[in-house]
């Protein structure tokens, strides 16, 4: 600490000490610890860490499980946009949202530390809005944990990282708000058990994992937002996710049968 900001006015450090010294006799005799109160009393002017303050007030602090899930979230680019999505298993394999690469195969895949690999489309599903790339950079590499069985409720507290806005890697803490929600969309699926949650996620989220905020575990997959202003956004569990994907690693698909989703996917969205 700098002794300046923390002086109001200089004084002679000879009669500082005098005085201080005066104090530690006086308290000996009167067998009073005051040398303790006046250095503790210094010590209230120094800034607790902001995990401590947050400690202190009740809230919890998730520091170190954004620390130690962000590499496993990877951003997503196509040739005309870009989403999230992160690792699963530990054979270099990445799940996303089926909308976010309907480019062709080939797509690029960026880490946290804003490092390229290339990355294909092994699997695309035209009836729910999950995909998985296969990036053979990141082979061995550990995913992240799955909770396939947690009994979602709302006010259950999550965490969110991905990429809205383009701003890489965004961690965001909120709660469950709704689940079993059916949401209004271009296609004529009738699916109806998408999580309702609260956390900061836009545009650029999408494929981005929904985690458990105890436990650090998936538990759903980032894939839209709804309302006026997007306020409401929703997640498709990670167990009806990966029926797509476990399918996928045993038997990827034909590059042919890809594409024909994908064009189908634009089609149905009318994209360009």
């Amino acid at each position: 600490m700098d002794n300046h900001q923390t002086s109001e006015k200089e004084t002679s450090p000879w009669k500082s000490r005098i005085k201080a010294t005066g104090l530690v006799v006086i308290g000996v005799l009167l067998g009073l610890n005051l040398s303790g109160f006046y250095f503790n009393e210094q010590e209230t002017v120094v800034a607790l860490p902001v995990s401590s303050q947050l400690e202190m007030n009740g809230l919890p602090d998730y520091s170190s499980n954004f620390k130690a899930l962000d590499p496993l979230v990877m951003v997503i680019e196509g040739e005309t946009g870009w989403g999230s999505g992160f690792l699963y298993t530990d054979g270099g394999y990445v799940i996303t949202n089926a909308h976010v690469v309907t480019d062709g195969l080939d797509v690029t895949v960026w880490n946290s530390f804003s490092h390229p690999s290339d990355g294909t489309v092994v699997g695309i599903s035209e009836f729910m809005d999950i995909a998985l790339i296969h990036v053979p950079d990141y082979e061995g590499n550990e995913g992240v944990p799955i909770n396939r069985e947690l009994n979602v409720q709302p006010g259950i507290p999550i965490l969110t990282i991905s990429t809205p806005y383009d701003n890489q890697n965004t961690g965001a803490v909120g709660y469950i708000t709704g689940r079993k929600r059916s949401v209004e969309m271009e296609s004529a699926s009738n699916y109806n058990q998408f999580i309702q949650f609260d956390a900061q996620v836009a545009s650029g989220s999408s494929g981005g994992p929904l985690f458990d905020a105890k436990s650090s575990e998936v538990i759903g997959v980032i894939t839209q937002t709804g309302g006026d202003f997007g306020e409401i956004k929703y997640a498709i569990p990670v167990e009806d996710a990966l029926y797509f994907v476990d399918r996928w690693l045993k038997k990827p698909m034909q590059a042919k049968t890809i594409e024909e989703v994908q064009s189908n996917l634009k089609q149905l969205y009318e994209w360009e």
